[in-house]
C-alpha cells in the first residue's frame, strides 16, 4: 500500500496548527519572562535561557503531534502497550530510559516536561536573586563578592526643583569618572546604570530603595550610591548615602554638600570625595595602617585625593620611590592637604634616613596644617615629629603611651611606640620588653601594612627568632611586592644568623645589589644585635663611609687596640669618633694610657675652624689633665649650635634652652670626670628642670651617685642606639641596684656578648665578669 505524501501526513498530523498555536504562547511567555525580570531584577541570563527553552519546547512539541497521529500509536495505546494522549506515566517513562531508550511522546509527557523546565529556570533565577538581593539571609557567593568588591554604582539622582533635572542622570556620570580609580573601588560604567535602570525602572522615573538597590545589584556592583537633589532657594544642595548590597544596609554616613549653581563642578568634587570617606571609613579599607585614619582626608579636591590614595596604596607596598613621585602630585593639587604632607615625608623617611631634610620638612608642613586634622591625628604627628626631630621628651612618651591606653587597638599607637624605642636617641623609658611587644603588636593588629614589617624584621634577626622570622617574611611578601623585598630579608638573615657558608654566600650576593638596598639590610643593626658584631661588616665594603663605621663597629666590640689604628691613619669625623670613644671606656674602668698617647699624637693641635676635630681635641686635653682655654671652648660651642640647629630645625627654635643644656652637659662631664659626681647630676638636674632628662655620655653617672631609678629611665631609652654596648653595661649597674637581679644578669650577658673579641684586661669588661658572678650566673 502506497504512504500518503508527505505533506498529507503533516496536514493529518495538524503540525502547521500546533506549530503556530506553540509559537503564540512562546511569545506570550517571552513577555512575561521580560516583566518578571524587570519587576524581580532576574539575572539577565533568564531571557537567553528561556528562548533555549522555547526552542527545545517546539522540536518536543512537533514531535509529539507527528507520533500522535500515526495509526500504529492508536492501536498501540488500544492495545496497552503504550500510555495513551494525556497519561505520564512517569513509572514507564523511567522504565524506557533505563533501557537506553526514548520514552514515547505524549501530550500529558510534554506539557509535565514544559512546566518543569520553566520551574526550573525560575527556581535558579530566584535563588539568584536571593543569593545578590538586599537583605539576603544568604549573603554573595564567595566569587560573586570577590568579582563585585570593586564595584560602587551611582543610581539616578532623585531631583526636587526646576532646572535641576540634567542633574538626575547628569550626577551619574559626573561621579561615576570620579569614583573611578579612587581607592580599592571602580565605578560601574555610567551607560550600564543607566540602561539597567531605563529597562526595569523607566526613563525619568524614580524608585522606591529596595528596587533601587535591585537594580544596583544586577550591574554586579557591591556598593550603590543612592542620591537626591534640591533646590534651597538660589542654591543646590546635593545629599548621597552608600549602601552595601550584600546586606541592604547603610554603609557610612555618606555626605551633603550645598552651593551655587555655578559651583556645581566643585560640589560634585566634594561630595565625591565625602562618599569615598565614609566608604573607606566604615569599610576599614583605607588608609588607616599608619598615622591616620579617614577622618584625615581634609581636601576637596578629587585630584588630590586620587594622588594620594594612589601613592598611599605604593607606600603600603613599600614601593617608597614611586608613591614619593605620586605623593608630590597631590600636594600640588592641594598644598593644604595635611596628610599627604604627612605621607610624603613619611616616604622620605623610608628611602633617605629618619632624620632626611626633606622629609622633616614636609612633616613639619603638616604640623602647620595641624589644624586640619582631628585632634587624634594631630597627637601622633607630634610624636612622630619629635622622633624625627631629635626633640622627643617624656612628656610625649607619656602622652604616647597615655594613647595607647585609651586606644589599644590602634596599630598607629603602638607603631610609634616601637619607633619611640628604636630611633629616640634620648630619655625614653622604653625598655627592650617594650619595642618588641610594640614591633610585633603592630602586625597583630594590621597585618596588610608593608612598611610595619620592617622593624619587626629587624628585630627577629637581630633577637635570632627563626620561626618568628619565618612568618613575618610570609606576612611581607603577601602584602608588599617591593622590589628585591623577598630576596633582603634571606640575606639579612643569612648574614646576621646564618652559618659560615651562608653568610659567604650572602657577602657574595651584597655586591649585586643596589646602595639603598644594601642600607635597608644594614638599617639600625648595630643598635639591636647582641652578639656577632663582626657579621656588619660586610655590609660596608662599598659604602662611602665604610672607616667611619669600622671605627664604631671596633669601639663597640671594645677592640680599641684596632680603633686607634685605624684611626691613626684617618682625619676627619671618623678620628674624633674614635677619641670619643676610647674616652667613654676609660670612664668604667682601665684603658691602656699607650692607646690614648697613640690618639694624642694622631689628632695633633686644632683649631676651631673643624668643629668636630676640635671638640675631640679639647675633650682629650681635659682627660689629659690640660689646661683648656674655656672663652675658646665656649665660642667653640656655640659655632657648632649655630651650624647643627638650623640643619636639624630649620630656624623654627628658640635655642637659648638647647644652648643652656649644651653648657651644662660639658660643665656635668667635666666635674664627673674629676670625682665630683653629685655635682656633675645637680649641675644637669638644674639645667634641664628634671633629673630624668640625661644625655647618653653623662647617664653614667646617674647610676654612680646612686640615682638608679633614673638611669634606668635615661639608659632604657637609649640602648639601642650605635652606643649599645657601654650603655646596656650602665644599664645593668642600675638594674643591680634597683635590686632586680635578672635584668642585670641579661643586660651584663648582653654587654658580654658583644665585647667577645675585646681588647685584653678591658676594664667595664673585667667588671662585667665579676658582677656575673657576683649575681649567681
Amino acid at each position: 500500500m502506497q504512504k500518503p505524501p508527505l505533506w498529507e501526513r503533516l496536514r493529518s498530523a495538524h503540525i502547521v496548527q500546533v506549530g503556530a498555536v506553540y509559537l503564540g504562547g512562546s511569545w506570550f511567555a517571552l513577555q512575561m519572562v521580560d516583566t518578571l525580570q524587570g519587576l524581580l531584577s532576574l539575572p539577565d541570563w533568564v531571557g537567553p535561557v528561556a528562548v533555549a527553552l522555547l526552542l527545545v519546547g517546539l522540536f518536543v512539541v512537533l514531535a509529539t503531534a507527528w507520533v500522535q497521529s500515526l495509526p500504529q500509536t492508536t492501536a498501540a495505546e488500544e492495545a496497552g502497550e503504550v500510555p495513551t494522549d494525556w497519561e505520564v506515566a512517569p513509572a514507564d517513562a523511567f522504565a524506557a530510559l533505563m533501557k537506553g531508550r526514548l520514552p514515547h511522546l505524549t501530550w500529558g509527557r510534554a506539557l509535565m516536561g514544559g512546566a518543569m523546565s520553566l520551574a526550573l529556570l525560575f527556581g535558579f533565577a530566584g535563588l539568584a536573586v536571593l543569593v545578590r538581593a538586599p537583605g539576603s539571609l544568604i549573603g554573595p557567593s564567595e566569587a560573586e563578592a570577590e568579582g563585585a568588591a570593586q564595584g560602587m554604582a551611582v543610581l539616578p539622582f532623585q531631583i526636587s526643583g526646576a532646572g535641576l533635572d540634567a542633574y538626575r542622570e547628569g550626577m551619574v556620570g559626573l561621579m561615576s569618572a570620579n569614583l573611578d580609580g579612587l581607592s580599592r573601588y571602580r565605578a560601574i560604567d555610567a551607560r550600564t546604570v543607566l540602561a539597567r535602570w531605563n529597562r526595569d525602572v523607566g526613563e525619568n522615573a524614580d524608585a522606591d530603595l529596595d528596587r533601587a538597590l535591585r537594580v544596583a545589584s544586577a550591574t554586579g556592583a557591591r556598593y550603590a550610591v543612592v542620591g537626591s537633589g534640591v533646590e534651597a532657594g538660589p542654591r543646590i544642595r546635593f545629599t548621597a548615602e552608600v549602601y552595601d548590597l550584600a546586606d541592604g544596609t547603610q554603609a557610612g554616613d555618606g555626605g551633603q554638600v550645598e552651593g551655587s549653581p555655578e559651583e556645581v563642578l566643585e560640589l560634585v568634587d566634594a561630595l565625591t570625595v565625602e562618599v569615598v570617606r565614609s566608604l573607606l571609613d566604615a569599610t576599614g579599607q583605607g588608609s588607616m595602617a599608619q598615622d591616620f585614619r579617614l577622618a584625615s582626608l581634609l581636601t576637596e579636591s578629587v585630584p588630590a585625593l586620587r594622588h594620594y590614595l594612589e601613592g598611599d596604596a605604593l607606600f603600603r607596598r613599600s614601593r617608597f620611590e614611586e608613591a614619593r613621585e605620586v605623593l608630590h602630585r597631590a600636594v600640588e593639587e592641594d598644598s593644604t592637604f595635611a596628610l599627604a604632607y604627612w605621607r610624603l615625608g613619611e616616604t622620605y623617611g623610608w628611602l633617605e634616613g629618619i632624620q632626611a631634610r626633606e622629609g622633616r620638612d614636609y612633616k613639619r608642613r603638616a604640623q602647620e596644617l595641624a589644624e586640619r586634622l582631628p585632634q587624634r591625628e594631630a597627637t601622633l604627628l607630634d610624636i612622630t615629629a619629635a622622633i624625627s626631630n631629635f626633640t622627643l621628651s617624656l612628656e610625649e612618651i607619656a602622652d604616647l603611651r597615655a594613647y595607647i591606653r585609651r586606644y589599644p587597638d590602634d596599630p598607629d599607637g603602638w607603631y610609634l611606640l616601637g619607633e619611640a624605642g628604636l630611633h629616640g636617641w634620648t630619655v625614653t623609658g622604653i625598655s627592650d620588653e617594650d619595642v618588641e611587644e610594640a614591633v610585633y603588636r603592630t602586625i597583630e593588629l594590621d597585618p596588610t601594612f608593608g612598611p610595619y614589617y620592617e622593624h619587626a624584621l629587624h628585630w627577629a634577626t637581630a633577637k635570632g627568632q627563626a620561626d618568628r622570622y619565618e612568618e613575618l617574611m610570609v606576612g611581607a611578601e603577601e602584602v608588599g611586592d617591593a622590589p628585591n623585598r623577598r630576596e633582603r630579608m634571606e640575606l639579612r638573615w643569612a648574614l646576621f644568623q646564618g652559618d659560615e657558608a651562608e653568610q659567604a654566600a650572602a657577602a657574595v650576593r651584597l655586591e649585586e645589589m643596589e646602595p639603598i638596598d644594601v642600607n635597608r639590610t644594614d638599617q639600625a643593626a648595630m643598635g639591636i644585635l647582641d652578639t656577632d658584631l663582626d657579621r656588619l661588616e660586610p655590609l660596608w665594603v662599598h659604602r662611602s663611609n665604610a672607616d667611619e663605621l669600622r671605627i664604631r663597629l671596633y669601639g663597640e666590640q671594645g677592640r680599641l687596640t684596632e680603633m686607634v689604628r685605624l684611626a691613626e691613619t684617618l682625619d676627619d669625623r671618623a678620628l674624633a669618633d674614635a677619641v670619643w670613644r676610647l674616652i667613654d671606656w676609660s670612664d668604667e674602668g682601665h684603658v691602656s694610657d699607650e692607646l690614648f698617647r697613640r690618639l694624642d699624637e694622631a689628632l695633633g693641635p686644632r683649631t676651631p675652624e673643624n668643629q668636630e676635630l676640635f671638640d675631640a681635641r679639647v675633650t682629650l686635653d681635659e682627660v689629659l689633665g690640660r689646661p683648656v682655654d674655656t672663652i675658646v671652648v665656649r665660642a667653640a660651642m656655640d659655632q657648632g649650635i649655630d651650624e647643627f640647629l638650623p640643619f636639624l630645625l630649620a630656624d623654627q627654635v628658640d635655642t637659648t634652652g638647647i644652648r643652656s643644656m649644651v653648657y651644662a652637659q660639658a660643665s656635668a662631664d667635666r666635674l664627673a670626670r674629676a670625682g665630683r659626681v653629685e655635682e656633675a647630676y645637680d649641675a644637669l638636674a638644674a639645667a634641664n628642670g628634671t633629673s630624668t632628662e640625661v644625655p647618653l655620655y653623662a647617664a653614667g653617672l646617674l647610676g654612680e651617685s646612686g640615682h638608679f631609678e633614673e638611669a634606668r629611665q635615661a639608659l632604657e631609652g637609649v640602648s639601642r642606639g650605635e652606643e649599645r654596648t657601654l650603655t646596656t653595661y650602665r644599664l645593668g649597674r642600675a638594674y643591680e641596684g634597683l635590686g632586680e637581679t635578672e635584668k642585670a644578669l641579661e643586660a651584663y650577658r648582653t654587654f658580654l656578648s658583644r665585647t667577645a673579641p675585646a681588647d685584653e684586661e678591658l676594664g667595664a669588661v673585667t667588671q662585667a665578669r665579676e658582677a656575673v658572678t657576683r649575681l649567681g650566673g
